[in-house]
């Protein structure tokens, strides 16, 4: 019995099973594409930021290097007796009706040689925003008790304050930015102004989660109260000027400075800027 022919498909079985093959390979061609297209992608974007940081990316950058404040500052005491060292504490105050006008800014420094040592402070209220009053969060910027106050324009603000660090990063060996909440600081000034990225950062907010095995952020009124050694007076709290004067004696204690010096060379550095606004 001889075997049948093959039989021949219809001329439209035939072309449904053409679609079918050529839908499979341009499935297959467009995984491919994607798989190489994401590829090069991801290498573009690595490169990317190296060349084109946006300003959370530089944020990122900047604090991910000290992810345990309180270690950090544990090493920082450790070298202060082999390293000059300056403590810069920086405090923003923004009108609530707009988050992105400044209304003054607090700034202070602080050699550490003793806990008694003297702690020198500027306080600046922003002439474009001098007439905005805060309404749900307390504002005060006419009591600034440890110096003078100046008037500028926002123009001013980088001038100001890039003048100021790079006259301390020529004069010491270690440049530490304080401040309570410096991330939520250094997001307010991102439009005016950021530091340079030789310095060290600390938050006196982390340090105090830490030390208190808390993990709810505090204000820096509570962090004040509920840190043995620490003395303010009240009142002149939410002052910009007077803030960054308590964020530094609230890191004082914290790193229980007054146990561990006694005077070292930094003493020298201990003088006002000549010729400087600060």
């Amino acid at each position: 019995m001889e075997p049948k022919p093959p039989q021949r498909l219809s001329p439209e079985k035939e072309k449904a099973i053409e679609v079918t093959w050529y839908s499979s390979l341009s499935i297959f061609i467009v995984g491919v594409y994607n798989f190489v297209f994401n590829k090069i992608l991801s290498v573009f974007n690595f490169w990317k930021p190296l060349h084109h940081t946006t300003f959370a990316n530089w944020l990122c950058t900047l604090f991910n290097q000290y992810k345990d404040d309180n270690k950090r500052l544990e090493g920082i005491c450790q070298e202060i007796c082999e390293h000059t060292t300056v403590f810069i504490s920086i405090c923003v105050h923004t009108w609530d009706g707009d988050q992105t006008k400044l209304t003054d800014i607090g700034m202070s420094f602080w050699i550490p040689r003793t806990v008694e040592s003297n702690t020198y402070s500027r306080h600046w209220r922003i002439r474009e925003n001098a007439s905005l009053k805060s309404q749900s969060t307390p504002n005060e910027p006419d009591t600034f008790t440890f110096g003078n106050t100046d008037l500028i324009c926002e123009t001013e603000i980088a001038p100001l304050l890039d003048e100021f660090l790079m006259s301390m990063i020529t004069r010491f060996e270690k440049v530490v930015i304080v401040g309570h909440g410096i991330r939520s600081t250094m997001y307010s000034l991102r439009k005016h102004w950021k530091p340079p990225g030789s310095v060290a950062v600390l938050d006196t907010q982390k340090i105090w989660q830490v030390q208190h095995q808390r993990l709810e952020k505090v204000s820096l009124e509570e962090a004040l109260n509920t840190t043995l050694g620490v003395s303010f007076d009240t009142y002149l709290l939410h002052n910009a000027g007077n803030d960054s004067c308590f964020i530094l004696q609230l890191l004082q204690t914290q790193g229980r400075f007054g146990h561990r010096l006694s005077g070292t060379d930094s003493e020298k550095h201990a003088q006002p800027l000549e010729n400087s606004k600060f």
